[in-house]
């Protein structure tokens, strides 16, 4: 039996506000279509690579590769921004 504790549900919701914060900066840091490939991807209901790419004028490798590479660089960011913020915690 999991009893209601505010403080850890506060902790948690501070945390989940930060975590979007740190998205939202990251993704201000990033070049325009770099930021909208990123977002059109992680939609509720994705934009396929073929429309992104003749979009903005490239083989659909080319949006995946963008993709792929801007995910992974923005997921090693947030881990690294994630265990400074464990610590100040």
């Amino acid at each position: 039996m999991s009893s209601y504790d505010p403080i850890e549900e506060y902790i948690e919701q501070e945390h989940e506000e930060w975590f979007l914060l740190a998205i939202e900066e990251y993704l201000a840091t990033l070049k325009p279509r770099t930021r909208a490939i990123l977002k059109a991807r992680n939609l509720p209901d994705p934009i396929p690579y073929r429309a992104i790419a003749w979009h903005y004028g490239v083989c659909t490798q080319r949006a995946r590769q963008i993709y792929e590479d801007q995910l992974c660089r923005m997921r090693t960011k947030l881990r690294a921004l994630e265990e400074n913020y464990d610590v100040q915690c």
